[in-house]
């Protein structure tokens, strides 16, 4: 005689038997290994989810972080030709005064 003891999905459950004889211990042990790997299937499909939601969230952050830097740097590339319009424009007058007093 034999016993199975199995545990699947917090649930507890034993198969009687006699050495030699198949039938239906052996379709529940069947029904057993399909719900177990079932069950494997499924944890690797929610830890696949998981993962991707994990490196989703962390491109969507670094984008948003690149979307800032580029906002910076348009600011500070306005700046600078607002500095250099402004640079020009002293010069140009300066260019002008020289040659009106001339």
């Amino acid at each position: 005689m034999y016993i199975l003891h199995f545990v699947c999905w917090g649930q507890t459950a034993s198969l009687h038997g006699f050495h030699g004889i198949s039938g239906g211990g052996s379709t529940l042990l069947s029904r057993h290994r399909k719900q177990l790997n079932a069950h494997k299937v499924q944890t690797l499909l929610q830890q696949m989810q998981d993962k991707f939601q994990t490196m989703s969230d962390q491109i969507i952050g670094r984008i948003d972080e690149m979307s800032g830097r580029i906002d910076d740097l348009e600011k500070n590339i306005g700046d600078l030709m607002t500095q250099a319009g402004v640079e020009e424009m002293e010069a140009e007058n300066k260019v002008k005064e020289e040659q009106g007093s001339a």
